[in-house]
């Protein structure tokens, strides 16, 4: 299985948009590269009639996200610790 390797960190805004939280692989934002962006609408979509993720939850989705990689390690952790008790703790 691959995938883009840890630690993915959570950036509160995309200079570009200021309604997306960016998650992005390595621990430097100045070099790290783009894994996924949460939307959500503003206050003022809201008004205008938008709907769509709020700003607490994409933040929300975006840890998530981010906590991909060390959570796949632990999966992976204890599926071997299984493997060698055979289930049985």
């Amino acid at each position: 299985m691959r995938h883009t390797p840890g630690p993915w960190i959570v950036n509160d805004f995309c200079a570009m948009n200021e309604a997306d939280v960016m998650v992005w692989s390595g621990e430097d934002i100045h070099t790290a590269k783009p894994i996924a962006e949460c939307a959500f609408v503003t206050q003022a979509e809201i008004d205008l009639g938008e709907t769509g993720c709020h700003q607490l939850e994409a933040e929300a989705n975006a840890k998530l996200i981010a906590a991909a990689p060390a959570l796949l390690a632990l999966a992976w952790e204890y599926a071997s610790e299984c493997a060698e008790c055979g289930g049985g703790g």
